[in-house]
This record gives C-alpha cells, sequence and structure tokens, in this order.
C-alpha cells in the first residue's frame, strides 16, 4: 500500500504558474474574464486562452493567500468557503487549458494515473493557500469536508457537460446563491426530469447521497430535495421521501466548450 502511494505520488504533476503572485488581489480582474467568457451552456476556453494571464495571476495569488496564509476567522465563513470555490473552478479551467485539447477531462493519461478521471482530478496539483493539492483534495478536504455544505455541490464545475455551470461566486449572500444554483440545476436537463413514473436525478445525488442526509436534517435525498424542485417534481419527491425510489441520470463527461457568440 505504502509502495502504491508513493508511486502515485512520484508520477503526480505540479502545475507551476509562469506569473508571480501580485502585489494585490486581482479577483475581480478574474471575475470579470469569467462572466465573459462562461454561460449556461459551459466555458469558452480560447476566450480565456486569449487573455490566460488573468487566470494566470488570479491562482498565483491563491498560491500564497487564503483562510490558512491569511489567519481568516472562524466568522469569515462565506468568504473562506466562496474563495476555495472560486480557485477550484479556477483550477480546473486552467488544467483544461494546459493539458487539452481533449474531449473530456477523463481521457486525460500520465504515469500510472491509467483509470479514466484519475490524472485530472488526483493527479494534477496545484498550489493553494501554500500548500500543494489535487482537485480531489480540494474538493473532498478542504471544501466538502470541511464546510459540510452540500449546497457546495452546485457551485462545483468539473468542466464536463453534466456539472453545474461555472460561474463566479461572492462572500455576499453565498447561501442564497448555492440555493437559487441548486434550483436552476433541477430545472435544466442534467440535474432532474420526468422518468417512467416518477423521476431521475443527477448522478451527483447518488455518488454524494449521504452529504445531503448526513449534513443537513433531511433523511433522503428525496426530502433534502422537495424545498428547491420544480412543483409537480417537488409533490411527487415529497409523497416518496421514505423510500426514495430515484433512477439516475447517466452523467455526461463530455467537456463543457462553448463559444461566445457562436
Amino acid at each position: 500500500m505504502l509502495l502504491t502511494t508513493g508511486l502515485l505520488l512520484a508520477c503526480t504533476s505540479k502545475v507551476h504558474l509562469p506569473t508571480p503572485a501580485p502585489a494585490t488581489d486581482p479577483a475581480q480582474e478574474w471575475a470579470a474574464l469569467l462572466e465573459r467568457s462562461s454561460s449556461s451552456a459551459g466555458v469558452d476556453y480560447d476566450a480565456i486562452a486569449a487573455e490566460r494571464v488573468v487566470l494566470e495571476r488570479y491562482l498565483a495569488w491563491n498560491a500564497e493567500h487564503g483562510e490558512i496564509s491569511d489567519v481568516m476567522g472562524e466568522r469569515r465563513e462565506d468568504t473562506r468557503l466562496s474563495t476555495l470555490i472560486n480557485v477550484y473552478n479556477a483550477a480546473t479551467i486552467y488544467g483544461v487549458l494546459e493539458h487539452g485539447p481533449f474531449d473530456s477531462v477523463r481521457d486525460l493519461r500520465f504515469g500510472l494515473y491509467r483509470v479514466p478521471g484519475s490524472a485530472f482530478f488526483y493527479g494534477l496539483r496545484f498550489k493553494v493557500d501554500s500548500d500543494w493539492m489535487s482537485l480531489h483534495h480540494l474538493e473532498v478536504v478542504r471544501i466538502l469536508g470541511r464546510f459540510q455544505e452540500p449546497l457546495a455541490h452546485f457551485a462545483l464545475n468539473c468542466a464536463s457537460t453534466s456539472c453545474p455551470p461555472v460561474r463566479w461566486w461572492s462572500a455576499e449572500g453565498l447561501d442564497s446563491q448555492l440555493k437559487s444554483a441548486l434550483r436552476r440545476y433541477l430545472r435544466s436537463e442534467h440535474g432532474l426530469r420526468p422518468e417512467g413514473e416518477g423521476y431521475a436525478v443527477s448522478q451527483i445525488f447518488e455518488w454524494y447521497a449521504r452529504d445531503f442526509t448526513d449534513w443537513s436534517d433531511a433523511e433522503t435525498v428525496c426530502e433534502y430535495l422537495v424545498p428547491y424542485a420544480p412543483d409537480a417534481a417537488a409533490q411527487w419527491l415529497a409523497e416518496q421521501a421514505v423510500d426514495c425510489p430515484l433512477s439516475y441520470i447517466p452523467y455526461d463527461w463530455s467537456l463543457n466548450a462553448w463559444t461566445a457568440g457562436g
């Protein structure tokens, strides 16, 4: 086991940025570029590549700053969570620019990372808040495990078609933003749809089912979704809250590429 872990670590790829950390936080510059270059249809990777230095400056700043490096207090929870979500999404986009083109992030392979998705999510290492970590670690440990907020799933974008859309998240009103994100996702073809005599939902609710029950007052995923689903679906979910016989929509891992104005 130790040998296998050591071999995998030896095969990781650290993402070194060509841009030094700027003197001031460039978050708003990156937020503006992201807003111009993303929509519910996906990400315009070519547009971001044309202004790549903006993304690099943002990631370089967050390589040296964060909740630990800047000693952010517990009362700044929304700032800490929104920052980590924004960094995760930015790092994912940078991973695509660095290692694409490909049809899916699951296509990336290097070293011993041969299982689809493992190289991208486990093998790439980004420096975040003065510590090197994989996207998987950033998501599962620093974001989900640390804050235990199931709504964060609908802010994280995995550069794939079935992922919730990427956007900029501000600390102010974060809870309201996240709730709205889940409502929008459930109204998309990837989030929830009728199937047979019931409903099918994204595999996010299958893979992370315990997050929605362990970190809330809901006993089942169906019960958790009732306040967020469209009316007809909400009624069915409420009626089926105990047994919760959901089906799951196959996840579309194709790259969420989109061209602005195209």
